[in-house]
């Protein structure tokens, strides 16, 4: 199929408008990571953050517990609460900053029971300073256990330092690389849309858009006699609506039946036939035209009485589609030859209340296949008809 400029200029446009929008994609998706990559570094930091505040306050309990040895008050102890809970609280963000990582989380958990068992016996110590005494109370806080807890304490906050130094070191290599692929991309897309947006302008230079506007004229006319199927369709659909249209509006304002079939004759246009008649029977019962185009068919001869009396009689459409199928069905029909009518032939009843009053005859050159659109047209003026001409 041959383009039009119209739905050339639509592709490219289009085209152009995709690739921007893949660049975009891709702008996107190394952003996405780069902001991954942020977050882990930042996770990384905030997790050797909370470690560092671990060790820092279980030392700074140690102070206070030996320091409330030498003198016990209250202020000390209150001191020695507040740490405990600075503990706690960096121990549940390490408990948030590692729980999809169950090495560093199994690590962290331990750290957590170090921890708990130096601050208890930090309150022991306070406990026996305050109902024992200062030796005993300095020989609990400077235990062999105490010392062991404080020394392995150490080494699994080293060991968490360790892997999460490992991890911000990969995630920031990371992070550089999905930096530099997101500027390069964005730049590739910057300069591709400046280019297109060069090519999209081009229709404003004057010479182009006169060349453009008489292409486009050009193949409006050259084009204006090819109809798709679809535009046929149509065309036809409303030929045949505004023929009913004038057919309703003849049939309101005429007294005399000739006149009614005449108007019928003359609203079957649509069906691009070479011949159209009415046949009803007379009073006597005898077949008559009551109107034809061409003027020249003024009978209803041998050959016609057949197919019209049993269309009467059994009041539905009959059609042949080409001339062997017409001889096959009917044999010879010279009246209709005569007419110039020797190819494809359709014979529509005139109703009215369920009663066939007469016969539309629609006849053409050569062969023909009669469309749905076409036989429910033809009935529709059978209906019309037939209640017109039993007015």
């Amino acid at each position: 199929m041959q383009l039009t400029p119209v739905q050339k200029l639509s592709i490219s446009i289009g085209a152009a408008l995709v690739v921007l929008g893949g660049f975009g994609a891709a702008s996107y998706y190394y952003a996405s990571r780069l902001v991954a990559a942020d977050r882990a570094v930042e996770r990384a930091n905030t997790n050797m953050a909370a470690a560092f505040h671990v060790v820092v306050s279980r030392q700074e309990g140690e102070h206070l517990a030996k320091a409330y040895v030498v003198r016990p008050d209250s202020v000390t102890r209150a001191l020695l609460q507040a740490a405990q809970a600075r503990v706690e609280d960096a121990l549940d963000a390490l408990h948030r900053g590692t729980e999809d990582n169950p090495r560093q989380f199994a690590r962290v958990h331990a750290l957590a029971e170090g921890a708990a068992q130096n601050f208890e016996t930090f309150r022991s110590t306070v406990l026996i300073r305050d109902h024992v005494g200062a030796d005993s109370a300095r020989r609990v806080l400077t235990g062999e256990r105490s010392a062991n807890a404080a020394d392995s304490l150490m080494k699994i906050v080293n060991e968490i330092r360790e892997d999460e130094l490992r991890v911000l070191g990969e995630r920031t290599r990371l992070q550089n690389a999905h930096s530099a692929t997101a500027q390069r991309v964005i730049l590739v897309g910057m300069v591709l849309a400046f280019l297109l947006a060069g090519v999209a302008l081009q229709p404003v230079r004057a010479h182009i858009a006169s060349r453009l506007t008489s292409r486009i004229v050009h193949e409006h006319v050259t084009g204006a006699g090819v109809l798709t199927e679809a535009d046929r369709a149509r065309a036809s659909a409303t030929r045949q609506l505004q023929a009913l249209h004038r057919l309703v509006a003849d049939l309101s304002g005429a007294a005399d039946r000739g006149v009614r079939a005449k108007a019928l004759v003359m609203a079957a246009e649509p069906l691009n036939t070479v011949l159209v008649a009415l046949i009803a029977p007379s009073d006597d019962g005898a077949l008559r035209v009551l109107a034809a185009s061409p003027s020249t068919l003024d009978g209803v001869g041998p050959d016609l009485e057949r197919p019209v009396t049993e269309l009467l009689r059994t009041g539905k459409a009959t059609m042949a589609e080409s001339r062997p199928e017409r001889d096959r069905a009917w044999g010879d029909l010279p009246a209709l030859d005569a007419c110039g009518a020797s190819g494809a032939v359709l014979f529509s009843p005139l109703t009215k209340d369920e009663q066939t009053t007469g016969v539309l005859v629609v006849a053409h050159t050569g062969n023909r296949v009669f469309p749905d659109d076409e036989l429910i047209f033809a009935a529709t003026l059978g209906r019309l008809g037939g209640a017109a001409l039993a007015a």
